[in-house]
């Protein structure tokens, strides 16, 4: 008989931790949202062990944050990870796999050459992306002793994501139908992904037999003046865009992941993002 898997998410509560609780769930497991506070060692250890999860899904995070203002972000991703890793010694021969998310953004602002592959040479330039690339370098030293698999996630958005982040900034407009939107560079390029995609790679990942780095991308860069189009095409609302230079920042034009290592483990093909503007827009299952 197949032991259902017990899976601890940190994070859960979060716009991905809903998707994965869900879509884990309804796939038969048992699924536990971890409420200690990961900066608190002591807290953090009893809850661990009393759940005594077979996988992890490490998300809990700051994922917005002004840079340079939030001293937290380190407490968080660096100290709250290594306090998570140190937690799962105690437990480590019940663990399968435990995921650990770091992101996109610890290859810096530029590199020659794109797609971007995992062995590229990080170069975090804000404290988001340092702080996480910290967490991975910290995780290096329980690699002997943990199955530890990290994600680097590129872009990816869905319904009932935050709207401070630009895609659903961007659908709202249209979805309310206003006259006009602040934008810096429409021809920034980026890798966009679906997170019902994001979910579903999760949950096979947890069931890989593979460690080490995997980039979650698409593989597909989207210019941000073509989602404009597309949602005016779609929703049939013609939106004013007024560029402002104080929201063009230092940033590179084009970002985008290769997806080879990721196709080779778990070989789920990616959602069109056409159809995740459209399931965003129109607010039904597409």
């Amino acid at each position: 008989m197949t032991l259902r898997r017990r899976v601890l998410i940190t994070g859960a509560q979060g716009f991905t931790g809903r998707y994965l609780s869900a879509l884990f769930q309804r796939l038969g497991d048992d699924v536990f949202a971890l409420q200690a506070d990961i900066r608190d060692l002591t807290v953090l250890m009893a809850e661990v062990k009393a759940i005594n999860p077979t996988h992890i899904v490490h998300l809990a995070g700051i994922s917005f944050t002004l840079d340079g203002k939030d001293i937290n972000i380190y407490h968080v991703h660096l100290m709250g990870s290594e306090n998570l890793l140190k937690a799962c010694l105690v437990i480590k021969h019940n663990l399968q796999k435990i995921i650990l998310v770091s992101t996109c953004h610890v290859y810096g602002l530029e590199h020659g050459d794109l797609p971007l592959v995992e062995q590229a040479t990080p170069a975090p330039r804000t404290h988001y992306a340092i702080s996480k690339f910290a967490m991975e370098c910290i995780a290096e030293s329980y690699r002997n002793d943990l199955p530890l698999l990290i994600t680097r996630p590129f872009n990816y958005s869905g319904q009932a994501q935050e709207g401070r982040f630009l895609i659903p900034k961007l659908v709202r407009h249209f979805q309310q139908r206003l006259p006009e939107i602040e934008l810096g560079n429409l021809d920034i390029a980026r890798d966009f992904s679906d997170v019902r995609w994001v979910a579903q790679i999760y949950h096979a990942l947890l069931d890989s037999e593979y460690e080490g780095v995997v980039n979650l991308c698409s593989g597909r860069a989207i210019s941000i003046r073509y989602i404009l189009d597309y949602l005016r095409k779609r929703s049939g609302h013609h939106l004013q865009v007024r560029q402002t230079n104080n929201l063009i920042r230092k940033e590179c034009l084009l970002q985008v992941g290769d997806r080879k290592r990721l196709d080779d483990w778990v070989g789920i093909t990616p959602y069109p993002f056409e159809s995740t503007l459209d399931w965003m827009l129109f607010g039904a299952k597409v």
